[in-house]
């Protein structure tokens, strides 16, 4: 550590890769260190860990897709919790809360809710408001008609 012209202190750390004395800044975080800073810059390291990369690519890929083939569940658990909150803004839980509050059934046609037949979250497009649960069928339809009322009442005297 050496004290500049302001008079704060200016940290400097020699690399062990390219052996170039540099900013502390220019170490990554290694909690392991006693400094807390890599032994490597961060250039020097990811350098080295793209080099890794390369050698090691089909490696990491069996690696990934066994990862997958076996955490599948727990994979796909995660990805349903985080669509729900990425998409709508509400938990997992709320959207159970939900499709328990309907009784299960598609709130337009009744029809109940399976693995084949999976309750989908309508929102209103303009809002992002969540409006309830819907089969897909019921959703698609809604969406089709562009969530416009008007549309959907010219559909109902046409069906007439």
């Amino acid at each position: 550590m050496s004290e500049g012209n302001t008079g704060e202190k200016m940290m400097n750390k020699k690399c062990s890769k390219c052996h170039l004395i540099k900013p502390i800044k220019d170490f990554y975080k290694d909690k392991r260190a006693k400094d807390g800073k890599s032994c490597q810059c961060k250039k020097c390291k990811d350098k080295a860990t793209a080099t890794w990369r390369d050698t090691h690519r089909s490696d990491r890929s069996e690696y990934q897709k066994k990862y997958r083939e076996l955490n599948r569940d727990k994979l796909n658990e995660t990805a349903k919790k985080h669509h729900y909150l990425r998409r709508y803004g509400i938990t997992k839980e709320k959207a159970a809360v939900l499709i328990e509050k309907a009784e299960n059934k598609c709130q337009i046609c009744g029809d109940g809710f399976s693995k084949e037949n999976p309750a989908h979250i309508d929102h209103d497009h303009n809002t992002g408001i969540v409006r309830g649960v819907l089969c897909r069928c019921c959703n698609s339809g809604l969406g089709l008609f562009k969530d416009n009322p008007d549309i959907l009442k010219l559909a109902l005297e046409y069906l007439k």
